[in-house]
Order: structure tokens, then sequence, then C-alpha cells
């Protein structure tokens, strides 16, 4: 999961990869408290409060780079970008359904 995170922000830096993901997370966690179209599963809110609370700190070249391994070399740019966007859409298509319980 290291991998996985990038520093979004410069004030970021200084926290450790703890306290950060405690806040990301409290964050997100309040956020569909307060919401009650993200509780009743609005999907395009949830994905709207992915990508504004989550992606930042997430890069995903890296982590499917590192999930395919020493197979990301071969294909062609093209190729891996469309495997990054597959693997965006695995990461954030359950959300909604996690979001419910």
């Amino acid at each position: 999961m290291a991998l996985g995170l990038g520093v979004a922000r410069a004030a970021d830096a200084a926290k450790s990869p703890d306290q950060l993901i405690k806040e990301v997370s409290t964050d997100v966690l309040d956020t569909i408290k307060a919401d009650k179209t993200i509780q009743a599963g609005d999907v395009q809110k949830v994905i709207a409060l992915v990508d504004a609370k989550v992606m930042p700190y997430v890069n995903f070249q890296r982590m499917t780079a590192s999930a395919v391994g020493r197979y990301w070399r071969r294909p062609r740019p093209t190729s891996r970008s469309d495997c990054r966007r597959s693997s965006r859409s695995c990461w954030c298509a359950p959300t909604p359904a996690r979001c419910r319980r």
C-alpha cells in the first residue's frame, strides 16, 4: 500500500503515513455520515468524494506497475494507460456498496 501513496501536498509531507491515512479516513467518513445522498447510494457523489479526498494521495501508475510486476515494461504506453484506467475502476467501483453498510 505504501507504494500507492504519493505526497499530494507539501504540508502532508511532514506527517507520518499513519497520521495521514487516519486524517483522510476520518475526513471521508465524516463526509459520508453528514451526507444523506451518499448514504442512499448516490454513485456520482461517492465518486466525487473519492476523487476529491482520496485520489490526490494515490499513484495509480505506481500501484498498477507494482501489481503487474516485471511485465509492466512489455506493453506499449497506450496499453499501460488502459491498464491503469482499468485498475482505477476496479479500486473505485466497490466504494458505493461499502458506503451503504
